[in-house]
């Protein structure tokens, strides 16, 4: 009977150290394959008009529903994109009196818009505008 008691008692502790263990350790919801950077992405844009650059920055992310706004800080502007857009109704010419844009609500797929904008009737510029989704 001796032997028993000793061989229960450590099964016991065994038992005791590995539900410890795995308790520990268990599996998680999620498994971790690699680290991954992750970035914040600012969304609504107000683009700066600048009669030298064009605009600033040169190259937008935009986000579903968001809006983007080109800020001529007193210069005439016009923006015209050629070929698709990323604005609501397909919306293509904003300037300084009309310088927001509702970007549209669905994007399948990462997609790059060039336009060209005209600052002070003289200066041509073609800056870009990365459509994309959800970040």
């Amino acid at each position: 009977m001796h032997s028993i008691s000793v061989w229960w008692s450590a099964a016991g502790r065994v038992g005791l150290v590995l539900l410890l263990v795995f308790g520990a350790n268990g599996c998680k919801e999620q498994p971790m394959v690699g680290k991954k950077k992750i970035r914040p992405v600012n969304c609504d844009q107000t683009i700066a008009v600048d009669p030298n650059k064009g605009a600033y920055p040169l190259a937008v992310f935009l986000c579903e529903d968001d809006t983007v706004t080109w800020d001529g800080k007193g210069h005439k502007f016009q923006v015209e994109f050629k070929a698709g857009s990323p604005f609501v109704h397909g919306q293509t010419a904003f300037d300084d009196q009309h310088p927001t844009g509702t970007v549209k609500n669905r994007y399948d797929q990462l997609e790059v818009y060039k336009y060209t904008i005209t600052v002070d009737n003289t200066n041509v510029f073609d800056p870009q505008v990365v459509g994309g989704g959800n970040p």
